[in-house]
Formats: structure tokens, C-alpha cells, sequence
């Protein structure tokens, strides 16, 4: 149950900052970026 709600708190916080935020991994890539990113690069930052 509190993973659940970890999740969902995560979630919020990418969604509302607006800052440049994201997670990225040991080999460089990124594993979750904010919304900012995508009004910073004026597109989608999900693959279609």
C-alpha cells in the first residue's frame, strides 16, 4: 500500500515542478523527466 502511494507522490512532483527534473540511470540514460522538459523543448517528452 505505501508503494503505491510513493508512486503516486512521485508522479505529482514531476508533474508540478517547474523546474528541469528527472531521474536518470547508471548508464546515463534518463528514467523519468518533468513536464517542464517539455515546455522547455516545445514537444512531447513521451515516445509516440
Amino acid at each position: 500500500m505505501a508503494h503505491a502511494w510513493q508512486v503516486d507522490e512521485l508522479g505529482r512532483f514531476f508533474d508540478l515542478s517547474v523546474d528541469l527534473v528527472g531521474i536518470a540511470g547508471f548508464d546515463g540514460y534518463f528514467r523519468r523527466i518533468g513536464q517542464a522538459w517539455e515546455r522547455a523543448s516545445a514537444g512531447p517528452t513521451r515516445p509516440s
